[in-house]
């Protein structure tokens, strides 16, 4: 991040004027994983955490997927986040 505000700069421009953005895919689990795990998979703390972690390093957008092999997985996951994690980190 800060080699492009750098960036912005020789070129000219204002590195506020950018917005910085991101997405990964967001997967539950309830319970301990064994060994390290990927940026946004866990619990709603876990997942909680690693926002904030990307928020406090500038990144203002977030784009979130949630893999699932059916409709009600894919609501069920969304609703998580929206109750779970969002009011957390929002």
């Amino acid at each position: 991040i800060a080699q492009l505000r750098a960036f912005a700069e020789q070129a000219g421009r204002d590195p506020q004027d950018i917005t910085l953005a991101m997405g990964s895919s967001i997967q539950f689990t309830d319970g301990a994983t064994t060994g390290p795990r990927s940026l946004f998979t866990g619990t709603p703390a876990h997942i909680g955490d690693t926002l904030r972690r990307y928020q406090e390093l500038g990144i203002q957008n977030f784009r979130c997927d949630f893999p699932s092999s059916s409709l009600d997985g894919l609501l069920q996951a969304m609703e998580r986040f929206a109750t779970e994690v969002w009011p957390k980190v929002a």
